[in-house]
């Protein structure tokens, strides 16, 4: 059952800040901190962004795995890990066109984007955002990850799905470990995938 979750007070959001550091300060060998998933009723769409700020300035690493406005605006914070899927990655590099005149990622889906011209795209617009790690989501296609000047391509195998709701969930928790871990980014995406 997917229930609509709690209406969130301005209380309760200081409360969350206030623990998010204390549990970071807390921590033994510094910490990772994933913010994923929507947002609750009475929060802000830039919630992210504020928390991935406080989490920032304590020395965690941040992950970002959103949708939406919440994850639009998270992108402007400096992460080492963020997780759009195609279509979620067409809309930032939408709103990057539109709040600093970049080319627009029209016309770019699942099925062209290993073209030169949209790979191309891709890497343009990654070189705008403040992420280390860029992984987007291809559905059954895979996905591809930008890390600096380079970019992998993880193919997913090929398997008839039953229900595909927490795949992306669990591919976040897979980078997130072998992170954790120290691995390099080729096993992160490969333990991801």
């Amino acid at each position: 059952l997917l229930e609509k979750g709690p209406v969130v007070t301005p209380g309760e959001i200081e409360i969350l800040k206030n623990e998010l550091c204390k549990q970071i300060e807390n921590s033994s060998g510094g910490a990772l901190v994933v913010f994923s998933g929507g947002i609750p009723e009475g929060m802000d769409d830039n919630i992210y962004y504020e928390l991935i700020c406080k989490a920032n300035s304590k020395g965690a690493v941040c992950f970002l795995d959103s949708s939406s406005k919440p994850l639009i605006q998270g992108m402007d914070a400096d992460l080492v890990f963020a997780k759009p899927n195609i279509r979620e990655f067409g809309q930032i590099a939408e709103h990057l066109s539109k709040e600093q005149n970049l080319q627009m990622f029209h016309g770019v889906n699942s099925d062209n984007i290993f073209e030169i011209k949209n790979l191309k795209k891709i890497i343009e617009i990654s070189k705008e955002l403040k992420t280390e790690n860029l992984v987007i989501t291809l559905s059954g296609k895979g996905a591809l990850l930008i890390s600096g000047n380079k970019i992998f391509h993880m193919i997913a195998p090929e398997i008839e799905p039953v229900n595909t709701i927490g795949s992306g969930d669990s591919f976040t928790a897979g980078f997130a470990f072998a992170y954790a871990n120290g691995m390099s980014i080729s096993y992160c995406l490969k333990l991801a995938g």
